[in-house]
Order: structure tokens, then sequence, then C-alpha cells
């Protein structure tokens, strides 16, 4: 999910990169100046990142039901199918960088080993899943193998200009990210427990794996992990990307939505987390949306 074709690695070196750079951001709205409006949180409230982003619910209600009435609803079948897709790709990833530094150049049959694997699925998401359970395992068999061929292909292509390369360093170029990386984003009024989807080495961009339709707030995502890596680390970072996995009747196909994070947008990710802090801290309840998706988890409680 996160290989970047040599298109893609053109366009971000000689377009996205440099253009970022000319652009530049407002000093105030970067991460470190935290201490300081607008970024400065308004309430004593911690949201997680996905709360901010999320725009499912364009009242905020969502927000309100959770943190406020308390409201425990289910995980609706996208939500299972998601989080099922996200940790197939997580533990591929972590597995295959383990077997590298363990077998060095002999770990390509280990990590192809583990597009075999069975998938482990709690009762309760099966439950969840129903009638579409199967389809999710054939999806992430799917996922596994494609992910496993790719891994063990840049480990050859490297293996084969490098042929004295160490396991170090083999791990780190043939899997050039980082994945599920904890930030704390307490500075911000976000949670102390997010975690990134992925962050590249090399020029900072952070990464996030959507499964299902390509929404505009999707980028606010993003933009929380990029605002937060800079309040705690104290460089820039200016492009986000947004991969769209979407795996169906035998095909999958992956679109990387590649996005500076513009000024705008972290404006936008100011004004979100401040009204929905003040629904938590104030207690307000916004109301129903004017029109709601049915994949809601709170459609019932909103609609009962």
């Amino acid at each position: 999910m996160y290989y970047f074709s040599e298109e893609e690695r053109k366009s971000l070196s000689r377009g996205l990169v440099p253009r970022s750079r000319a652009i530049g951001v407002a000093e105030e709205l970067r991460g470190w100046n935290w201490m300081e409006p607008p970024l400065e949180p308004s309430y004593d409230v911690r949201l997680a990142a996905y709360e901010v982003a999320s725009r499912y619910c364009s009242s905020g209600r969502d927000i309100y039901l959770r943190r406020v009435m308390k409201v425990r609803a289910p995980a609706t079948p996208s939500m299972v199918r998601g989080r099922v897709l996200h940790s197939v790709v997580s533990e591929i990833l972590t597995e295959a960088k383990k077997f590298l530094y363990t077998y060095g150049h002999s770990a390509c049959s280990s990590i192809l080993g583990m597009a075999d694997q069975v998938l482990e699925v709690a009762d309760t998401d099966r439950q969840v899943l129903g009638d579409t359970y199967e389809d999710v395992l054939e999806e992430a068999r799917m996922l596994r193998s494609y992910e496993t061929i790719r891994i063990v292909s840049r480990i050859q292509d490297l293996v084969s200009r490098y042929p004295h390369i160490s396991r170090d360093s083999l791990a780190s170029l043939s899997i050039p990210v980082v994945v599920d990386q904890h930030l704390d984003g307490a500075m911000l009024g976000l949670s102390s427990h997010l975690r990134t989807d992925a962050t590249t080495i090399g020029e900072p961009i952070v990464l996030d794996l959507k499964v299902g339709e390509k929404r505009d707030f999707h980028r606010l995502q993003t933009t929380a992990y990029a605002l937060v890596t800079e309040a705690l680390y104290d460089y820039p970072v200016n492009i986000g990307c947004i991969v769209y996995l979407n795996p169906s009747k035998g095909n999958l196909t992956v679109e990387r939505d590649f996005h500076i994070i513009t000024d705008e947008m972290r404006q936008w990710f100011v004004e979100e987390r401040d009204a929905k802090a003040a629904i938590v801290g104030e207690g307000l309840d916004p109301g129903r949306a004017t029109s709601c998706d049915a994949q809601c988890q709170f459609y019932k409680t909103c609609w009962s």
C-alpha cells in the first residue's frame, strides 16, 4: 500500500515537494506553535484524530452521543471490514521487518509464506460482518498476496544491486515506512494515543489508509498527524497521502491521493477541532444532521 510507483516518486520529487516548500505555511499554523492561537486548544478536551476528521455526521451529533451521552453504538460492517484490512497491512509489514532482521537476504520465502496465513477475526466482528464475512476473508487473502509479492520484489531488487547490504539497511530500504507510529497529541487538544497508519522515511509524508469511497475531509486526518508530528519533533511536515484500498470481485485497486497540507487545511482542522471540543466541553447537542448515512453507528440512536 505504501510503495510509490516511479511516476508517483517523480511527481513528488519534481512537483509536489518543491511546490510545498515554495508555497510555505504560516508560522502560526505550524504544529510547534501549539501554545499560541489559533492552535492552542480552547477546551480541556482530548479528541481522537478520527473524531476531528470525520464528517460523516455533518452536525457532529456523533461526538455528542459518544462523548457526552456515553452511547455505546455497535460497529458497522464497513467499520469492521476496514479495521480487518488495516490490520492485515500493518501485520505484514511488521512481520516482514522481523524476518529481514532475523534472516537477512534469506527472508523472502518466510515473507511469501505470510500470504497463506489464516486470518483471525474475533467472534464479535464475525457476527457484525454476517453474510459478508467470507467476502472479507477473500479480500484479506488478495491483500496478503499483493503485499508480500511487493515486499519480496523490493528485497530482491535491492539485493541484486547491493549484494553485501546489511540487514538493517535492507529492512529500512525495502520497507521504508514506520507503521502504527504512536503520537501524543495532547498539546493540540488531541488524544495522547494517536497512531499514524504509516510515515515515510526521508521526506516526511504521513499516510492514512482508507477502505471505501474518497471524501475531501479524509485529508483532515493527515493534517492532524502532520500538526502533531511538528509539535513533537519540531520539523515541518508538508505532504500527506490518503491511500484508498478497494478490493472486490477478485481485483484489488489502489489509489493514492497526495496533497500539500496547506494553511487552508490546517485552519479547517482547527475549526473542526474547536467546534467538536465545544460540543463535548459544554455538553451541547447539535441535533440530527439534515441528511444521515445509514451506515453511521448512531443512525438507529438518532432515528429510533
